[in-house]
């Protein structure tokens, strides 16, 4: 039996990119999620195994609200609302893997917030299509 090690690490020098546009400076949470259908097929044998779909991905994000800056998170979610836009996350710059990518179909974000308090918008945005790793 092999003894695996590992390289845990800090979010700390993350990218993120959607369309051509670096988004990086204002998001404070950028997470890709899977999540699969699943279930058991039992057989009446008394028999029972898993049955796994394949993974339906969603970018899900946490930013700074900005209607200032004209090409703000807050301002392209806005805008683009329904459109499908390609992205790029790299959760670890310096890593084996150089990332993630996919095409996501952009909602509008929420806009205000609690008084007193900075000005946030989550969002969770549905990939259309598979999501992939990016080649060294």
């Amino acid at each position: 039996m092999a003894t695996i090690t590992g390289t845990p690490f800090f979010i700390k020098d993350a990218v993120l990119t959607i369309g051509a546009d670096d988004y990086t400076f204002m998001v404070k949470k950028a997470e890709l999620i899977p999540t699969t259908n699943k279930g058991r097929h039992k057989n009446i044998g008394g028999g029972s195994v898993p049955v796994i779909g394949s993974a339906d991905w969603v970018l899900s994000l946490d930013f700074a609200q900005d209607y200032v800056t004209a090409l703000s998170l807050s301002n392209y979610s806005f805008d683009n609302h329904g459109k499908q836009v390609a992205f790029t996350l790299k959760p670890q710059t310096n890593a084996a893997v150089k990332g993630f990518s996919g095409t996501v179909a952009v909602e509008a974000s929420n806009i205000g917030g609690a008084g007193q308090e900075e000005a946030m918008s989550s969002v969770s945005w549905d990939c259309v299509g598979p999501v992939a790793r990016i080649a060294t």
